[in-house]
């Protein structure tokens, strides 16, 4: 310890006040964790590195995911001089389902809403559509947060507010179209949340408590972090456009009662079922902890828990099928 540290600054000492005290428990608390704290800097600056590896690494992979399918597109039409509209359309949805459509979802909205303005028909109608459709599918490919949930909200808002700025005379159909759109894909996205997590086995279903628990607590106020994110949304844009989103925002509250009831009814039902989870893990760990097995049960549950996280993918995934075929 830093017992001669200790010894070496108290031979100086005459007498003791707040302040030597004070100095003293620094000094020494200093030099016992001088070496701890280098070794967790290091520590920081690799996971600094590590964190940009993965980064651009995901990005790559990405990258080849969608060359890959470019390259099959390629290969058929040398192949068979040409690829029939339901192959084109297959093809594209295979691609969608192997690339995270957050990911490209900055340039499909743009692309989608550029066209729905050149067609000049039903604006907001239209903008409406496509920012409800974009929204519940990119939420609904990947699991439900309050950070992917922002990124979609931020980058389709972005996207329609940089439409609406070169197209003035059409801003306000084009913004109230987009907002009320993510409003309506964003309360359809914690529903399939809901009727998801139905769909998972009980004895899976402990496996996702960590990773619900936070998004259960951001379901008890959705229509206020839905407002907040646009004004932050607004305040990057030209004040003409933001004056416009913090308008439309603004007289969108009574119209988000039905997002309020749908985090609602999945707030109570997932609480209550997170509960009796939980109830039931601390009675089978209370009974495990007193066995004499329990070292052996603990190298077994790692075992098991590898098992049901392949179970439990392959679960999701047949209950999204499941209810996909149902629509």
């Amino acid at each position: 310890m830093a017992k001669s540290f200790l010894t070496q600054k108290l031979s100086g000492l005459t007498s003791l006040s707040h302040e030597t005290l004070e100095e003293l428990s620094f000094a020494t608390l200093d030099y016992e964790t001088d070496q701890k704290r280098q070794e967790l800097q290091q520590l920081l600056t690799q996971k600094e590195k590590l964190e940009l590896e993965i980064r651009t690494k995901t990005s790559e992979l990405q990258e080849i995911r969608q060359t890959t399918f470019e390259a099959i597109e390629s290969a058929l039409i040398e192949k068979f001089g040409t690829l029939e509209p339901a192959y084109q359309k297959r093809l594209t949805q295979l691609k969608i389902q192997a690339i995270d459509i957050l990911d490209l979802l900055h340039e499909i909205t743009e692309s989608a809403f550029v066209a729905a303005l050149e067609n000049g028909e039903n604006i907001e109608a239209t903008f409406t559509e496509i920012s409800r459709d974009l929204t519940r599918k990119t939420l609904k490919d990947g699991y439900l947060t309050l950070d992917r949930a922002q990124r979609v909200v931020d980058t389709i808002i972005a996207s329609a507010a940089d439409i609406a700025e070169a197209a003035p005379n059409f801003s306000s159909e084009i913004l109230r179209g987009t907002l009320y759109g993510t409003k309506k894909g964003l309360t359809q996205s914690i529903r399939a949340f809901k009727e998801r997590f139905d769909y998972i086995p009980d004895e899976l279903r402990p496996m996702q408590i960590k990773n619900m628990e936070q998004t259960l607590k951001d379901l008890q106020h959705t229509d206020r972090l839905f407002i907040q994110l646009v004004q932050d949304q607004a305040k990057l844009c030209p004040a003409s456009i933001e004056k416009e989103l913090l308008y439309i925002v603004e007289r969108m509250r009574p119209d988000l009662s039905e997002l309020i009831m749908a985090s609602k009814d999945a707030f109570t039902v997932i609480s209550k079922q997170l509960a009796a989870v939980r109830k039931e893990a601390i009675s089978r760990g209370q009974s495990v902890m007193q066995s004499k097995t329990a070292i052996e049960a603990k190298r077994m549950g790692v075992n098991v828990w590898d098992v049901a996280k392949n179970a439990l993918n392959g679960a999701i995934s047949s209950a999204k099928d499941a209810m996909d075929k149902k629509k």
